[in-house]
């Protein structure tokens, strides 16, 4: 494995646990509050959507290094 696949492995499996742990710490992993995101139509949570920006944001930082 070449030192240059080693660390986008590394970056992937830490955008992974900033993910996930972000998910527990704003409480989505609540199956009512992602139906709450799922439901456009009715009351919309956004909240979900503010932690996967998070994530995306986290990903390309870690990807620059």
């Amino acid at each position: 494995m070449s030192n240059l696949s080693a660390w986008r492995i590394f970056a992937a499996l830490v955008s992974g646990l900033v993910f996930g742990l972000g998910l527990s710490l704003s409480g989505m992993l609540d199956p009512a509050r992602v139906r709450g995101f799922l439901d456009i139509a009715g009351a919309w949570d956004p909240s979900l959507a503010f932690v996967l920006g998070e994530r995306w944001r986290w990903r390309r930082w870690v990807i620059s290094l």
